[in-house]
Formats: C-alpha cells, structure tokens, sequence
C-alpha cells in the first residue's frame, strides 16, 4: 500500500464532521426505525418507504462521521499485521464493517456515546480478521483470548521480575492447568510461508536457504533408489542439470533458482517453470510405480513458539 493511498483516504475522511450528542440520538433514532420496518412482512406506505431511506442515509452519516475512529483503533494494530499478509487500508476496511454493524445497533437513548458503543466492535472486527488471515487453520475465538492473555501475562511479568516465567507459572496465574495452555498455544501458533518474498531482492524466502533436503532422502532403499533413477532420466538434458543442481545431486552443490539463472543466462522465473515440470514429470512416472511419494513443495512451515 503506498502512503499516497493512505493520505488520500485521510483527506476524505476529514471532510466529515464529528456529531454532537444530540446528532447522535436523532440518527440512532432513524437507524432503530429503519431497522424495525425492513424487518415487516408487509407491504410498506409510502412514508414507511421514506423512513426506511431516511434510516440508511442515518447509518450512512453515523458511519462516515466516527471514520476517524475506525483510523485511530488502527494504529494500535499495524504491529500485528506484518505477518497476516495485510496492509493498513485493509485493516481500515475491516474496522468500518465493525463501524457499520455498530451503527446497526446503537441506541441513542442509553445514555452512552456513540464512539464508546463502536469502539468494541471496531476492535473485534480488526482483531477477528487479523487471526483469520494469520492462520493456517482456523481457531476458535475462545482459544486466541487464551493466547492473547497469556502474551499479556508473560510481558507483564518480565517487566516485573526481570525474566520471561515458565509455561507452569503462566498456567497459574491465568487458573489453567499447564498441559491445557501448552496445548492451546500449540495449536494455535502462527505459520510463515516460505514461498513469502524475502525484503531484499524479491525472491522467495525458499529459495534463499542454502541446504535442501536431498531426494536421495525419500528413497528406499536399493527398490526406491532405481525408480527415482528412472524417474530422473525420463527428463531433458536442461531439465535433469537443473533438478540436480536444485538440490544438489550427483555431486552438485544446492543452488538457488536465482544462481542456476544466471549460469545459463536465462532469467529465474525460467528455471522455475522448468524445475516445477520437471518435478511433475518425475512425480508422474514415480507414481506409477506407487513405491515413492514426491516432494511437495510449500508444505514446510516455521513455527513460531510463545514460550518454552
């Protein structure tokens, strides 16, 4: 996201103005009158017809108008989307769904401001979206609370004793059993792929590790060895020296898709394809002999440990 964007959509939030308590109570009113009559079976007047309009363009004002909101929540949650494949505009949107289901709801009689009613909302639609994104396999909303206090726990007690506590003194505190928490936070630990692009040059993070797992490795003894071996020589001449300087066969060092390039004088997306079918061909004709189960790539994945 370019911060052109971000400004620009700053500029047009500004141009809203910020209600006042009574503003807030008479569109709370319409919104509530609005609701009530799209809930009716029946056929509506005319004015029923007018107030159903007058209500969305009720919620329409409520939710333009407390935008700012929805920006300021935002910024207490940049840090956490670094590794959720989502930039800021997108947690923005994602705060104003909140903000409009908030303005849905609100009722201006209570007594209570309209940003403190929203404000839950907009946290738990930003919060909702971050887990969703940052996970591989979706967890229950009641395990990340879990997870999330004992993150709070373990930076509250290293501020106050000086040291990270132990998952059994964690457990204490929050009145869980230690097994219980080790389990939750192991199922709900964080994924990062390696096919992500590193920072540097735009490569992907897979291609910048220097030691690969040989194929050598997935076969089975003297039976396996000769299906791969005729397997591998099924392929081309360019596609065997690439597959064996991939990942360092017959003698080869493991090279990156970057480096094979530039020794054949061929960009890396080239030798990308070319690997990536010459794996399916080998995949191909190995499983025709159902002795050998091929790579499968962008299946490893780091995870990240809360604490040990």
């Amino acid at each position: 996201m370019s911060a052109d964007v971000l400004r620009d959509y700053l500029n047009e939030v500004g141009k809203y103005p910020l209600l006042t308590t009574s503003q807030e109570i008479e569109l709370s009113r319409r919104v509530q009158r609005w609701r009530e009559l799209r809930d009716l079976e029946r056929e509506l007047t005319k004015a029923e017809r007018r107030e159903i309009k007058g209500g969305q363009k009720a919620r329409e004002q409520l939710v333009k108008c407390n935008l700012r909101l929805v920006i300021h929540i935002s910024r207490r949650f940049v840090s956490r989307i670094k590794t959720a494949g989502m930039d800021h505009m997108d947690l923005i949107q994602e705060g104003a769904l909140g903000l409009q289901r908030a303005a849905e709801l609100f009722d201006g009689t209570k007594g209570y401001k309209f940003s403190t009613y929203a404000y839950w909302w907009i946290r738990q639609a930003m919060s909702r979206s971050i887990e969703m994104q940052d996970r591989v396999v979706r967890i229950p909303s009641n395990a990340l609370e879990k997870v999330n206090r004992a993150f709070k726990i373990q930076h509250e007690f290293t501020q106050a004793h000086g040291r990270v506590p132990s998952i059994d003194e964690i457990a204490e505190i929050m009145d869980m059993k230690p097994k219980e928490l080790r389990l939750v936070i192991e199922r709900s630990t964080a994924h990062t792929s390696l096919d992500s692009l590193a920072i540097q040059d735009g490569t992907a993070l897979v291609d910048m590790l220097s030691e690969y797992e040989d194929l050598y490795d997935h076969v089975d003894h003297s039976e396996r060895y000769a299906d791969f071996e005729f397997a591998y020589n099924q392929l081309d001449d360019f596609d065997r020296e690439i597959v064996a300087k991939y990942y360092g066969l017959y003698g080869n060092d493991a090279r990156a898709l970057h480096i094979i390039a530039k020794e054949h004088g061929v960009s890396r997306e080239r030798i990308r394809q070319r690997r990536d079918r010459a794996l399916n061909k080998i995949g191909k004709a190995l499983r025709h002999t159902a002795t050998f189960t091929p790579i499968v790539e962008g299946q490893h994945m780091q995870q990240l440990t809360l604490v040990q």
